[in-house]
């Protein structure tokens, strides 16, 4: 949940002109709703387990809400997400890559959720983006890692 992090910190007034997300979700309460579901939690408990976590966190999930937070920032941000992500679906980078034209994504096939941080590809294009002077949405749409 890295990613929801720097996206607060963003929102909040971080300064940091090019940000990378990696398999990030959109939004920390269905990530909280899907992992109740995944330990059986009772429909009835889900929302004093949410209230839980934003306590010990300080926050509220709304608060936490990467599409959000990065509307609010001017950072230029590059989201790297797997199709087959099985724990954070692709819908939620889809969600924050469209919420302003500085924010590009760019989709790899066949990592899933925890192998994508390891891959090389994953890696350099990040570096790239980094490296680059200015990279839009126009600048990465269609590309691989």
């Amino acid at each position: 949940m890295g990613g929801n992090a720097i996206a607060t910190a963003l929102a909040e007034g971080f300064e940091c002109p090019k940000t990378v997300l990696i398999s990030s979700p959109s939004n920390i309460e269905n990530v909280l709703m899907r992992f109740a579901d995944f330990i059986g939690l009772p429909s009835k408990t889900k929302p004093f387990f949410i209230s839980a976590v934003e306590r010990e966190v300080g926050k509220s999930a709304e608060a936490l809400n990467a599409a959000v937070n990065l509307q609010k920032s001017s950072s230029t941000c590059l989201i790297i997400h797997d199709q087959n992500d099985l724990e954070i679906p692709l819908s939620d980078a889809e969600a924050i890559a469209k919420k302003r034209d500085e924010i590009s994504l760019v989709k790899t096939e066949g990592f899933g959720h925890r192998l994508i941080i390891r891959q090389p590809t994953v890696w350099k294009k990040a570096a790239e983006f980094f490296a680059s002077e200015n990279v839009y949405k126009s600048d990465m749409e269609g590309a691989a890692a």
